[in-house]
Order: C-alpha cells, then structure tokens, then sequence
C-alpha cells in the first residue's frame, strides 16, 4: 500500500484471474488466439491445452453458420475453397490451381508436401473444423489429406489400394468421421465391387477404413459380411451430421437412398427418403440441418408446385416429420442445393438450365424472404462438395505446419514443454 497524507492507493492487479481470461479466451475468434499465444508461455500452454481446444471448439459450435465449399471460377483457369456464412462476407481459404500432377505419384514413396497435394483438390468433409480433402484426377484413390487451414496444418496418408477382379475403384468414394469415444478421426472408402453375372441387378460395395490415431487401413466385416448393400452416387459423402458421413446413392436394388457408416460403431445403415406425393417435377435434396438429418423436397403434390418442404430424421425411431412448407416462389428451375447449420437456405434459380449458376439467392424460412447472394458473381460453386464448417484449433496426431513438411526433423525447433497450473474450476469454467 502506497501512502498519501491519510489516503492508501492499492496497486492495480498485474493480471485477471486465470478463470476470467479463459472465460474471454474461448470467446475469442481462432485467428486472434493464435496470435495470443505469442503473449506468453502461460497464455501459449493455456492456449494450447486440449481442454482450452476442446471447450472453445464446443462454445462456439453453435454461434456458426459457414459452409465450405469448391468452386470453379467463370474463366475456368483456378477454382477455389471458401467459406461462406449467412451475415459475412465470402472469403476464399485456398486457391487451387489446375495443373497435371501426374508425374509425382510415380515418385512413391518420397514425401509429397501439401502444396503438391492442392492441386485439383476436392472437398470431401468437415468435422471440428478440420477438412477431409482428395483428388479426383491423379490422386483420386491414392491420397486423401487432413487440413485445418485456419492453424495452417495438415496431414497426408496414402490410401491402401487392395486391387482385385471386382473393385470399381474409379467409383470409389471417399467420407469423414470421428470417433468421439476414442478420440480418433477416420477416412471411410465405399469401394463398389463386380458382382456375378447371376446377381447384376443388384449393387454391393466394400468398405476400408482408416484411424488416425493407429494409423492404419482395414477392411471392415462387422457382423454384415464383407460387403454393404449400397452403390454411392458422388465421389464423396453428401454431409456430417453427430461425426456420422451420409451418402447419397443407391441400394442393392437401385432405389435412391441415404447410406451412413457410424465411424464409432462400423456398421452401416440404410435411410429410405420420406414418403410423400411425387410428380415429373419434384425435387429432394438431403441436407444436414441444425445436427439433424435433413431431407429439402421442392414440388412435393399431385400436381407440380413450386413450394419447398423440410422433412427432418427422427434418429430414435427412423421416421421423417415434416417441418415447415414456404412458398409458393415465382422462380424458375429452381433448386436448394445447400442449407447453413442454422436454418437458412441457398436457392439455385434460372431462366435457362446454363444460366442457373448465376442466380443464388438466401432464403430465410422464418420470414420466407428471400435476397440474392451478389458474392457468387465470379464463381460456379460446386455444391455436392460442400459442408458445415466451424474455424477451430483442433488438430490430428502427426499434424504439420504447412510448408514444413520436407524438413529434416534434426533441424526443426525444440518443441515447446512450457507447463502452468491451471486453476481447480477448469473444467466448470466452460460448463456451456
């Protein structure tokens, strides 16, 4: 205490307590964190900390509302990976340029770094804000990669090409999930498989599966046999809802389906669409919405409408209940191509089939008012690659700094060991 005639000042306190800082901390966008961990070693281990990681990703799960997503510029020379919310701006993550990478997958098994990766790349998942990425041209089938591109980290590993008589590899397609009990990410391939001429009307695939946390390929039998009765559609899995991929395709008797693959339990599952009334123009998109399964049926009826019907999946019991109907929309040709984690949709409109692209507008069921989406004017987004994505600090083991890949690990910097007390309330501090 400082004294001044009958008057005591108390110094200011150097700092706030451990409990209030972590408590604007987790209320910080990632790009700001990364950049506070240079204040010092307590803020760099605070950071830094599983616990700190795993609370801020969960606090702020639910105040986002970006998809990611491919796109194709109009000039067809580069396309691009953006991220794109319902109040901002869009903002491109990476550009990816267009260029034959033929010759380097012959150069197996020398390291191949991310920069030679991000060519022609495809967008095949979002989960925890860490992006599943593969190729659909030269790497299609031999690479997949692992990319947080807000920490600016990524891995690769090589996908286990188990070549018979039967695989359809050029049909292979790739998802992303998470084990959230072990903690561990995993690549899941649906691979088609030939099947004898006594049985071609039916379609069945196998399945591989890898774990980042052992780090290695298996095929997966459960209690289902070798293989699943389900052919995928698209290269990729169509969204994520709980850490679970869903695919758009098709049963072992051509029915159009959903077919998901529980990362935590290997098994498959099939989810016939909802039952409803169909005409030549009815439209069905499934989509993820606010973590649910979600099915968009535009023109639903007897006769052809131009409303739009959300149908939601009741996990428990496998039902569909019918949401909400807008419309009827003045549009022509139009679609719902995508829907933000919050509600919100994407609407696809045209005049003509190829002037659709350049008619996007923002739909809000809520108020079933629509305004278009002036961002897209420049790029052709590829909507089937597209995902909920939330910015965290979440990695994978064996995660590295982009552009560090090829460096000798002798030479690397020390990795730091700085360790803090953490207060005894950690844990309640990012009670949500």
């Amino acid at each position: 205490m400082e004294k001044n005639g009958n008057h005591s000042l108390s110094k200011p306190a150097k700092t706030l307590p451990t409990h209030i800082i972590i408590k604007i901390l987790y209320r910080t966008p990632v790009k700001s964190l990364l950049r506070f961990r240079c204040v010092s070693k307590h803020w760099y281990v605070l950071i830094s900390h599983p616990k700190f990681i795993h609370k801020h990703f969960h606090f702020n799960k639910t105040r986002n509302n970006h998809i990611i997503f491919n796109s194709v510029a109009r000039n067809n020379t580069d396309n691009h990976i953006c991220m794109l919310s319902f109040t901002k701006p869009l903002v491109s993550l990476l550009r990816i340029e267009n260029e034959r990478i033929g010759s380097i997958v012959r150069e197996y098994p020398y390291q191949i770094t991310f920069d030679d990766f991000s060519k022609d790349m495809v967008l095949a998942g979002s989960i925890n804000g860490v992006l599943c990425l593969t190729h659909d041209k030269e790497f299609f089938g031999s690479m997949v990669a692992l990319w947080n591109p807000v920490v600016g980290c990524s891995k690769l590993i090589m996908l286990r090409r188990l070549r018979t008589g039967y695989d359809q590899w050029e049909d292979m397609s790739v998802g992303f999930g998470f084990d959230d009990v072990a903690d561990d990410f995993k690549i899941i391939l649906i691979i088609p498989v030939v099947i004898p001429p006594e049985f071609e009307e039916r379609r069945w695939s196998r399945v591989e599966i890898y774990s980042f946390k052992r780090s290695y390929w298996r095929n997966v039998e459960g209690g289902q046999g070798i293989c699943i009765p389900f052919w995928p559609k698209f290269p990729n899995c169509k969204f994520i809802v709980n850490n679970i991929p869903y695919w758009v395709g098709f049963d072992a008797y051509k029915q159009e389906i959903l077919g998901a693959f529980d990362p935590r339990t290997e098994v498959y599952k099939k989810v016939p669409y909802p039952v409803f009334v169909r005409n030549e123009g009815t439209y069905v998109n499934p989509v993820k919405y606010k973590e649910s399964v979600a099915a968009l049926v535009l023109s639903p009826g007897q006769c052809p409408n131009s409303i739009l019907a959300l149908y939601v999946l009741n996990e428990n019991s496998s039902d569909w209940t019918k949401i909400y109907i807008i419309g009827p929309f003045s549009f022509k040709n139009m679609s719902v191509p995508q829907c933000f984690s919050t509600g919100e949709l994407v609407v696809k409109t045209g005049e003509e089939d190829g002037d659709l692209d350049r008619n996007l507008y923002y739909c809000d069921p809520k108020t079933n008012c629509m305004f278009p989406a002036s961002e897209f004017d420049t790029l052709t987004p590829l909507w089937f690659q597209s995902y909920s994505y939330v910015e965290s600090l979440v990695g994978v083991e064996g995660i590295q700094v982009i552009g560090n890949e090829d460096k000798d690990k002798k030479v690397q910097h020390r990795k730091k060991t700085w360790t803090i007390s953490l207060p005894d309330d950690f844990d309640a501090v990012f009670d949500l």
